[in-house]
């Protein structure tokens, strides 16, 4: 709200990819089922999906302001608009193909996760590649991104059975992205 009021694109993006990434997590530990939704579970297995969508679009939006990657690197600034733009496009397909979504959801899911990869692992290129642009930046995107990421490799090894979820106190990608959240909100 205060970054439209003031009209600086990066705290709109900010305050988007962090909106969607308190959705996700409610989703993601039930809430969102338990009371907006309760009579429908198809709507909550669709909405995480869909969540991570957008939250990896607004990560790269933010990444790209945050660090001036338009600026700095334009390759990297390039890929990333490439990654959102399949992003959106495995979105408009699923708005008028869901029935095949339903038929290959493991696919769907493991391309998603592959993009993710690709965001996190261009995210930290990006911001090595820009620290000697802005190293203070460069080092806060850095740790707080890093936070992020281990809780959603935290949260995979868990999906694909490798980590027990009894093992972390709380939903791993929670953790991450609480620390995330703490270290951008102070700088």
């Amino acid at each position: 709200i205060f970054g439209s009021l003031i009209r600086q694109r990066l705290l709109i993006m900010y305050g988007a990819y962090a909106l969607m990434m308190v959705l996700y997590l409610f989703t993601a530990l039930g809430y969102s089922f338990q009371y907006i939704y309760p009579s429908s579970g198809v709507i909550n297995n669709y909405s995480r999906v869909l969540l991570i969508v957008f939250i990896s679009c607004l990560s790269t939006l933010f990444s790209r302001d945050f660090l001036k990657l338009d600026q700095y690197t334009p390759n990297i600034s390039r890929i990333f608009r490439w990654i959102n733009y399949s992003l959106i496009a495995l979105f408009v397909t699923w708005l008028f193909f869901t029935g095949l979504f339903r038929i290959y959801t493991i696919w769907v899911l493991n391309i998603i996760y592959v993009l993710m990869m690709g965001i996190f692992v261009l995210s930290f290129v990006a911001a090595i590649k820009t620290y000697r642009f802005n190293k203070t930046y460069s080092i806060t995107y850095l740790s707080a991104f890093s936070s992020l990421i281990l809780g959603c490799l935290a949260y995979m090894g868990v999906e694909y059975g490798l980590i027990q979820e009894s093992f972390f106190p709380l939903h791993p990608v929670l953790m991450g992205s609480g620390l995330e959240i703490l270290i951008l909100s102070y700088s």
